[in-house]
């Protein structure tokens, strides 16, 4: 795994302080401007948390049965992951846009109210729009603050 570039440090350390006001326990998002999973895999290994992706670990193997999943499969299996060390579950998304808009905003909310023991990141990039305005454990990355996307990383994630 490579390092994180050097211009992504300011939204890096954002995040760490999002994470350490709250003392390191909880629910938090990461709204992304763009898709970037090299960026959610590096956030993981920066942290030194685990990396999870929710959709091919779990909705992948399922295929056309995966959109039968709800919501609290989704947060049992969160809870599942979750160990000491804390986790980033990537592409929660593709579950949220099964559900109704309502069901979607629901379950933000709640999540960002949930008390972990260990932090628990889900990145957003499709529904920023359906979290709560201004929530404490939220942390926008703005697109200037995003390092370039190397070719790499294109074929890689």
């Amino acid at each position: 795994m490579t390092a994180v570039p050097k211009a992504s440090a300011d939204w890096l350390e954002a995040v760490r302080q999002m994470i350490a006001v709250h003392n390191g326990h909880g629910a938090f998002v990461v709204v992304f401007p763009e898709y970037r999973p090299d960026l959610v895999r590096n956030l993981a290994h920066d942290l030194g948390f685990e990396h999870f992706d929710f959709r091919a670990e779990i909705m992948a193997p399922l295929a056309w049965q995966a959109s039968r999943l709800e919501l609290d499969d989704l947060d049992r299996t969160l809870q599942e992951r979750l160990g000491r060390i804390g986790l980033v579950a990537q592409n929660v998304e593709a579950l949220l846009a099964t559900k109704a808009d309502d069901a979607r905003r629901a379950w933000l909310s709640d999540f960002l109210g949930r008390d972990y023991a260990a932090p628990v990141i889900v990145p957003i990039v499709l529904y920023p729009d359906s979290l709560p305005c201004g929530h404490a454990r939220t942390c926008t990355v703005h697109p200037a603050d995003l390092p370039s996307q190397s070719l790499l990383s294109r074929f890689v994630c």
